[in-house]
């Protein structure tokens, strides 16, 4: 683990090289598993690997073997995002197989699956969707996989060839061999150039699918980033192709991108996201050789129409000792980076302060 000053004290970051998109975001035979995507030799975006860390609580994590790296013919340029599958004692990472071909460096992408027994150690078995869809350039990647009825359904990330993004379904009966259903997400119609990091959960009986759309335009001058992440409501006909509406931004914030979620052992839904964006590598924290970190995880529920977002109950577990500041104190020394902060004050008297005084307040 690199020293630096601006390490993070609990949020998830590389030892070292660039942390993007997280992975494989399950609770499998009585552990929590995170994965995500790993350059571990420079601060760039390049030649992905899987890096792997499990918890029994969401908050404390174990550093795990390297799950997966850019070793095969179907991955060698990057083990590319996607998540993972519970199937009783096995655990199944699908993932997208980037690979560059030529001196043009041609792109090739292809659907593939890993799978472990332990949880542990994985083995790869290739490709299981080694054809694009129809209509789609290769920047179709990042695997979701969910049960609909009697059969499994995998979304994708797509870009149509001419340039917009959409999102591609396709079933199994399996998991084994895979049909093309559709491309879906017309009904919103010119909606940036190419869709990412698809995922897929209900809440109060209402189904939701998350889209990462590229190159859209803000409605806000102060949050002015091409790359979003996002919402939908879905409905899923009889055969599993997707109706989706009602898009909302997840995060308004400038370093929230590629969520995953997962159900918790009480049945929460818990999203955790990459704090970056696309391209984004200009951080004071590069001089030391890493770069990027992981949000901290958040619940989600869908009450009265509205969907709210909340910190992790789990954060709780941080606390320590409970320090009272004196109201005539103006230093006091923490000791720490990292605090919560609770303040009591009668709206009247905060009024007349802020009229006297410039008052700023760092979290950390």
């Amino acid at each position: 683990m690199v020293a630096c000053p601006h390490r993070p004290t609990w949020h998830v970051s590389p030892p070292q090289g660039l942390l993007n998109d997280p992975n494989g975001f399950i609770y499998h035979q009585g552990k929590y598993h995170l994965f995500y995507q790993w350059s571990p030799y420079a601060c760039e975006h390049k030649d992905k690997y899987w890096a792997h860390l499990t918890s029994d609580n969401l908050i404390h994590w174990d550093w795990q073997p390297v799950a997966l790296t850019p070793s095969d013919w179907f991955d060698s340029h990057g083990v590319f995002s996607g998540h993972a599958l519970s199937q009783g004692d096995e655990l199944k990472l699908f993932y997208t197989g980037n690979v560059r071909i030529d001196e043009q460096r041609e792109r090739h992408t292809t659907q593939c699956v890993a799978s472990s027994k332990d949880g542990i150690n994985f083995t790869k078995e290739g490709p299981v969707v080694p054809e694009l869809p129809p209509g789609v350039t290769p920047h179709c990647r990042d695997p979701k996989v969910i049960r609909h009825d009697d059969h499994w359904l995998m979304l994708l990330g797509a870009q149509r060839d001419d340039e917009v993004g959409r999102l591609a379904i396709y079933r199994s009966m399996d998991l084994k061999d895979w049909d093309f259903l559709a491309l879906c997400g017309d009904e919103l119609g010119d909606f940036g150039y190419m869709w990412e990091c698809p995922d897929f959960f209900t809440l109060n009986d209402q189904d939701f699918i998350v889209i990462g759309p590229q190159g859209i335009q803000s409605e806000s001058k102060h949050h002015t980033i091409p790359h979003h992440n996002g919402i939908v409501k879905a409905r899923l006909d009889n055969t599993g192709k997707a109706k989706l509406s009602d898009f909302q931004n997840l995060d308004y914030g400038f370093d929230f991108y590629a969520p995953q979620s997962l159900q918790t052992v009480d049945g929460r839904r818990v999203m955790i996201a990459w704090m970056g964006l696309p391209d984004e590598i200009n951080h004071p924290s590069a001089d030391n050789g890493w770069v990027h970190q992981l949000t901290t995880c958040r619940e989600l529920s869908f009450e009265n129409g509205k969907l709210l977002q909340k910190p992790l109950r789990e954060l709780q577990l941080l606390r320590q000792q409970t320090i009272l500041i004196a109201k005539d104190q103006h230093r006091f020394d923490i000791g720490s980076k990292s605090f919560e902060l609770n303040i009591n004050m009668y709206w009247e008297a905060f009024c007349a302060y802020m009229n006297q005084k410039l008052v700023i307040v760092k979290f950390v």
